[in-house]
């Protein structure tokens, strides 16, 4: 049986168990316009989150797990089978799948970084690179940064031991230590020709290599006094660690400079010993006359060269048929090596002669051979490839080795004598801006890209290529994350109970006497406005103008506390008429005598707009906006001046009308009426601070009329639209330019990224625009980058990118979307070798779960594996043709309304246990609240957003509208 090897179906919250759809009844599915595509994407990756209250009953958590559950067997993709094989996999007939479902990812035997920051300084000499840099200094390697290493502490699998070793008869104890050391940066590169996006870059020679450190290291000379090469004999034992095996020094050979020219090396196999007349089997050659074939190798005598000479060992070898092909005679410590008639060397197996050991002088015959049959041989050359190529002795290489040895003077210091240590590095092979290292995690690149772990040795065929590798993840994810939208006539942000909030540049009104109203931010307000003039009274009983207090003392003098009790102080005296200006208003108005002891003032404006939370005509004293009572001026009275479009006195941001959203939060506007143009009554977002999830900031600073590239006193101080009704020209080449800025970082001081809009289009300043000569970008970073980065609508220019804090900015449809997580992000990168194993845990395990059956977790959870089915003909066309290959998850699917990630959700639960359920609108543009307000009363929707809501009265209720939704996952899962 061939099982489909599926390591996670889904990532399920602790807690989070599936139960049996008897408990709830059978209702008929509310989401009819539900689509597969609104639950997972193309690749099969699930596109939402299930969210329930922290404050829910455990039913609410029950009920989460079991759309988890549906959406697991959605996450699916298309794999085309062809010749037996799909996607990887062999013979898809008789599968079964082995599972594992929740719990977290561990990686074991291996190194995981997760403490640096990104810092995306491109260049190599800066202090931005080489964010997972540790130590200073790489044995026999000269590199640029801050390079790690990795010893047996942090990768199990690398060799770290003391050694006896024997040199010219004497026996000493070396401490050998192998290690992989990395140079990585990791940054949003901006360079690259063909994408623009997040990445590692191992892009210098030697940035990622393998050494050796020989210790008190090993001798080069045949004696310590330093004059003849090593070579290994009757007196030596010299035996080192290469990729984690044991090789034999067969040789040092120097250079006339005294450098170390080579190193032969011979694998150190378990050793075979031979007596005279036995036999071992080897392989021919291709190539040759008997390539392929097994051929047999006999030990046939043991002699001598002369009395007290050296031992020589004869070797015969025959074919299949048993005829002679060759015989040899050899020496210990040298390779046997069988010829054909024109000298070609016919064995592809190495036998390396290592000892031989004689008891009986007068009886050779008695005497045993060691061998290390088929042991490969390495030859490492200082400054050349590896592995080594007699053809290619100039380069390039895609991996060099480096030897080092000592650096006194031969024949005087001990150190000068020995080779120290061994290092294999990328030389051509390197990482850069034309090839990087993208994130591994699906859905983290910003282009679509992954790579795979980049292997020690890739592209050598080497068989130790693999032996360490790179896995650079990208983010680390754990941090929530929080959106600010801004563009389109609209700043959407969640505050920080994570209540969701539409927030509007402006606001356009009619000029009705009879009362209208408009929708802001999930409340309706009413209103009324009167363009003809009218009189209103300040003093006496009437101490508030435009929702601002004006108020008089006992010397009957006026304070205008818009600019504080010390300014504009007006004396009452005498009767008498003049303009005054109250709250930045000016204002025709008479003096008249006192009434109760203090005068008053009668002002003329040219009409009013009055505002509420109830229908005008039924509004109590508690239902005007700005304060205002029936005992008061409960109207924002205003004077357009009588003068042409364009004057700015005609905007009142000194009494700006308070708007009230979800949430209860509160919004400044300024309003601004022309009657000489329309007339037209306009709402205008004013200058101001909201603050976000997680404490980061939007804020909107004013509008560049003057096309200055900043805000000078004045400009307006709110967004001015550059429309005709109140004095602009949006087919003209002048431009409004309202500026906005984010802050992902959690200090309003200073925010890190600035927004442009275009007053008459409402979204991001089009480009290329020659019109515009101090404004080059919709969007400009303030972040520590070496290159200025910014986002531009238009080519090449970027439309998204990475800040080093992790958030995620994109630029599409005149849209500013940036995306932040709640602390600054870490990047993930493992660096791993061939003991390394990246499991999930604390999950339950379901192994042999074939087709259409279903079993269940050891907490509870049933899970059912669908249509993963297919016979193929051997070496033919294949039935079917394709197969829906179920897809691993990523991380859990159901999180708390508190932990909840970026994107769509399904929201479980009412708006009593759930936040994300207060002040919802429904498709019918009624709320939540409005739904739900008896028992019996459920919600099971999908929502304008393209989120989804299953709420009831009470945990029963929400239970039948959850089961609405599985039931209609359940039709379309295929």
């Amino acid at each position: 049986m061939k099982k489909l090897n599926i390591k996670k179906l889904a990532a399920i919250a602790t807690g989070a168990v599936l139960v049996g759809t008897a408990v709830a009844p059978i209702v008929t599915a509310a989401f009819t316009n539900l689509t597969k595509d609104d639950v997972v994407n193309a690749q099969g990756e699930p596109v939402v989150s299930v969210v329930a209250g922290t404050n829910a009953a455990v039913s609410d958590f029950v009920w989460a797990g079991n759309i988890a559950a549906k959406v697991a067997q959605l996450s699916t993709r298309t794999v085309s089978v062809t010749s037996g094989a799909g996607d990887g996999n062999a013979t898809l007939s008789n599968v079964s799948v082995d599972l594992t479902i929740g719990g977290s990812t561990t990686v074991s035997g291996g190194k995981e970084y997760k403490d640096s920051y990104l810092t995306s300084v491109q260049g190599s000499t800066t202090n931005g690179r080489y964010e997972f840099g540790r130590s200073t200094t790489v044995q026999g390697l000269t590199l640029t940064g801050r390079p790690i290493q990795l010893s047996h502490s942090q990768l199990p699998s690398l060799y770290e031991a003391t050694d006896t070793l024997r040199y010219n008869g004497s026996d000493t104890t070396v401490t050998m230590k192998e290690y992989i050391g990395i140079n990585a940066d990791a940054r949003f590169d901006t360079t690259g020709t063909q994408w623009k996006d997040l990445a590692l870059f191992v892009n210098g020679e030697n940035d990622f290599n393998y050494t050796v450190d020989l210790g008190t290291g090993i001798y080069r000379y045949e004696a310590t006094a330093g004059a003849t090469d090593f070579q290994d004999d009757q007196n030596d034992n010299q035996r080192i660690p290469l990729f984690g095996k044991r090789y034999v020094v067969q040789k040092v050979a120097n250079t006339d400079t005294s450098s170390i020219n080579y190193v032969r090396l011979i694998e150190d196999t378990a050793k075979q010993t031979f007596s005279v007349d036995d036999t071992f089997t080897v392989k021919g050659k291709a190539g040759y006359a008997w390539a392929g074939e097994t051929l047999t190798v006999t030990l046939t005598q043991i002699g001598q060269s002369s009395s007290g000479g050296s031992y020589t060992a004869k070797f015969t070898l025959y074919d299949e048929d048993g005829v002679v092909i060759n015989t040899q005679s050899t020496q210990r410590k040298n390779y046997v090596q069988f010829q054909d008639a024109q000298g070609n060397y016919v064995v592809q197996d190495s036998i390396y002669f290592d000892d031989i050991l004689v008891t009986n002088t007068q009886d050779l015959s008695t005497g045993t051979v060691d061998l290390y049959v088929g042991a490969a041989s390495v030859d490492l050359y200082d400054g050349k490839g590896y592995p080594y190529d007699a053809s290619n002795t100039n380069g390039p290489w895609d991996w060099k080795v480096t030897l080092s040895e000592g650096t006194g003077t031969a024949g005087t210091s001990t150190d000068a004598n020995k080779l120290l240590s061994i290092a294999i590095g990328n030389s051509r092979k390197v990482w850069d801006a034309t090839n990087p290292i993208f994130p591994s995690t699906p859905g983290q690149s910003l282009t679509g890209k992954t790579t795979d772990p980049v292997k020690l040795l890739a592209g050598t065929g080497d068989p130790n290529e693999g032996y360490a590798y790179i896995d650079f993840k990208g983010w680390e994810e754990k941090e929530s994350t929080t959106p600010i939208v801004v563009g389109s006539n609209n700043i959407k942000y969640k505050d920080t109970s994570g209540t969701e909030h539409n927030i509007p540049f402006y606001i356009n009104l009619s000029t009705s006497a009879s009362g209208n109203s408009f929708s802001f931010d999930t409340k309706t307000v009413y209103y009324k406005t009167n363009t003809t003039d009218l009189n209103f009274t300040l003093g006496k009983d009437n101490n508030v103008l435009n929702g601002i207090d004006v108020v008089t003392d006992d010397s009957n003098t006026i304070f205008d506390t818009a600019r504080g009790l010390d300014m504009n102080m007006i004396a009452i005296v005498g009767n008498y008429t003049r303009t005054l200006d109250l709250n930045n208003v000016a204002y025709t108005c008479t003096v008249f005598p006192a009434v109760d002891g203090n005068k008053h003032l009668n002002c003329l404006a040219d009409g009013n707009v009055t505002f509420a939370k109830a229908t005008i005509t039924s509004a109590t004293s508690t239902d005007y906006l700005g304060g205002l009572s029936t005992t008061l001026n409960k109207s924002y009275y205003y004077d357009d001046g009588n003068t042409t479009k364009g004057d700015e006195n005609r905007a009142y941001r000194a009494s700006p009308v308070v708007l009230e959203g979800a949430n209860s939060q509160t919004y400044n506007y300024a309003l601004y009426v022309n009657e000489t143009y329309s007339p037209s009554v306009w709402l205008l977002l004013d200058a101001q601070t909201m603050t976000a999830e997680y404490n980061k900031h939007v804020r909107l600073f004013g509008t560049d009329t003057g096309e200055l590239g900043q805000i000078i006193s004045t400009d307006p101080q709110y967004y001015f639209p550059d429309v005709l009704d109140i004095g602009g020209n949006p087919a003209d080449n002048s431009f409004s330019v309202a500026q906005l800025a984010i802050d992902e970082n959690n200090t309003t001081g200073t925010y890190d990224m600035n927004v442009y809009i275009d007053s008459a289009t409402h979204k991001t300043v089009t480009f290329p625009n020659v019109n515009l000569s101090n404004y080059s970008s919709d969007v400009n970073f303030n972040g520590t980058w070496e290159y200025s980065m910014s986002l531009r609508n238009d080519e090449p220019y970027l439309h998204q990118a990475y800040t080093d804090w992790g958030s995620k900015v994109v630029l599409a449809d005149g849209v500013v979307t940036a995306t932040m997580p709640q602390n600054r992000r870490y990047i993930d990168l493992i660096v791993g070798g061939s003991a390394t194993t990246t499991t999930p845990t604390g999950g339950d395990d379901l192994t042999g779960l074939t087709l259409n059956t279903t079993q269940t977790t050891p907490s509870g959870t049933k899970v059912t594996v669908t249509n993963v089915t297919g016979t193929c003909a051997a070496g033919g066309a294949c039935t079917p043709a394709s197969y829906e290959k179920v897809v691993p998850l990523q991380g859990n699917l159901v999180f708390t309304d508190v932990t909840r990630p970026a994107g769509k959700v399904i929201i479980v639960g009412g708006y009593l246990v759930n936040s994300l359920a207060r002040n919802l609108t429904l498709a019918d543009n009624t709320t939540l609240q409005d739904a739900l307000t008896k028992s019996g009363d459920m919600k099971a929707e999908k929502l304008p957003n393209g989120d989804m809501i299953v709420a009831g009265y009470t945990a029963d209720d929400t239970g039948r509208a959850a089961q609405d939704l599985i039931n209609t996952l359940d039709a379309l899962v295929q």
